[in-house]
């Protein structure tokens, strides 16, 4: 018997409703799964230049990034 003959059995025989509402939501679960996005070129580029650039200590820490963000947004509605 193969598996699916099996799992086939097995939930046939299954009578509890809470149980194959179980069942079926792993089944859609499954068939629900989005395709992995596949990464252009250009867009490969960029992440290893980004990685680069953290290896190599070129990053702004949260707060830093935050700080920044906070003085720009000041500036323009200052108007400057």
């Amino acid at each position: 018997m193969t598996i699916r003959q099996q799992i086939i059995a097995r939930v046939t025989s299954i009578e509890d409703p809470v149980i194959l509402n179980e069942i079926l939501a792993v089944i859609t679960a499954e068939s629900d799964l989005e395709v992995p996005h596949a990464f252009t070129a250009q867009e490969r580029s960029a992440v290893n230049a980004g990685l680069k650039d953290l290896n190599e200590g070129r990053f702004f820490t949260h707060e830093q990034a935050v700080q920044m963000v906070s003085r720009w947004l000041n500036e323009q509605s200052a108007g400057r």
